[in-house]
C-alpha cells in the first residue's frame, strides 16, 4: 500500500521535476499531474491551460497514488534534463 508521502519519494527517485506534480496541494503550473483528497476519497487529473483533464476517482489513498505514479512515469517529459 503506497501514501502520498511515499508517492513524493519515488517521484523523487526517479528524477521526476517536482513541478511537473502536485500531491496533496494546489497546483501551481499548467502541464501538471494532481492528486486531490475531496471529501469522498482521492481524486488525480492533469492539469492543462487552467482545465482538469483526465480525471479520475478513488476511495482510496493507496489506488490514487498507484495511479498518480503510473501516469507520471509514463511520460518521459515529467523527468528533469542532466
Amino acid at each position: 500500500m503506497t501514501t502520498c508521502a511515499e508517492v513524493i519519494e519515488i517521484l523523487e527517485r526517479e528524477g521526476v521535476r517536482p513541478s511537473a506534480y502536485c500531491v496533496l496541494g494546489t497546483p501551481e503550473n499548467d502541464d501538471q499531474w494532481v492528486l486531490e483528497r475531496t471529501p469522498t476519497g482521492y481524486t488525480v487529473y492533469f492539469v492543462e491551460r487552467g482545465e482538469r483533464n483526465n480525471e479520475c476517482s478513488f476511495a482510496t489513498e493507496a489506488e490514487a497514488c498507484a495511479n498518480l505514479m503510473e501516469r507520471v512515469l509514463k511520460y518521459p517529459e515529467t523527468r528533469q534534463r542532466s
